[in-house]
């Protein structure tokens, strides 16, 4: 956290449509790999904000001091924020989903939604909301339900026996060293 700047230092400018904001409308939560992360109009303990038009000239605009005169190469590769768009009151997997903004530039991103809603028995094997997975779904509270990102999440101790389901990773021998197979084995 000492490493991470407060939204009062780091966000200089901010609207959203024609209205001002500032670091009192952003969400602050701690993320592993980035340090504090600011979250705008997340709807969790305040009322979410509408938004009136598309466009650009009605989404949120910031200007941000990244401090990049504090940027230590050996700690950190770029310098410059990591941007994400997700659903209000869901938890941002910033890491799997994030896009990069370089510091010293303009970035404008724009988005189409569209919703996969996956079809359970007797169409696929596959889970419609998560809720009869064995798992313990530590971000329930965020409006997330079983994902790639929240199985990736979790301690291989909560998974036990669905550990398969966190993907392809190598497989270690004490003698030969990592196998070819990629194929997800035992935690």
């Amino acid at each position: 956290v000492e490493m991470s700047y407060p939204g009062e230092q780091m966000i200089l400018a901010c609207l959203f449509g024609a209205e001002p904001c500032n670091y009192r409308n952003f969400t602050s939560i701690f993320y592993p790999h980035y340090g504090n992360c600011y979250i705008f109009n997340w709807g969790m303990t305040e009322k979410a904000l509408p938004s009136a038009n598309p466009g650009t000239e009605f989404g949120l605009k910031l200007i941000l001091d990244i401090g990049q005169e504090d940027y230590v190469p050996f700690l950190a590769s770029t310098a410059g924020v990591r941007l994400m768009l997700h659903e209000q009151r869901s938890y941002p997997f910033i890491r799997d989903e994030g896009i990069y903004a370089m510091s010293g530039t303009e970035t404008s991103i724009g988005v189409l939604v569209d919703k996969l809603q996956r079809m359970g028995e007797p169409y696929s094997p596959c889970t419609v909301n998560g809720s009869e997975v064995p798992v313990q779904n530590f971000y329930s509270d965020y409006n997330t339900t079983y994902s790639i990102q929240v199985g990736r999440w979790c301690t291989p101790h909560a998974l036990g026996p669905l550990s398969g389901f966190m993907g392809p990773r190598p497989q270690y021998s004490r003698r030969a060293g990592p196998s070819k197979s990629g194929s997800a084995g035992p935690l």
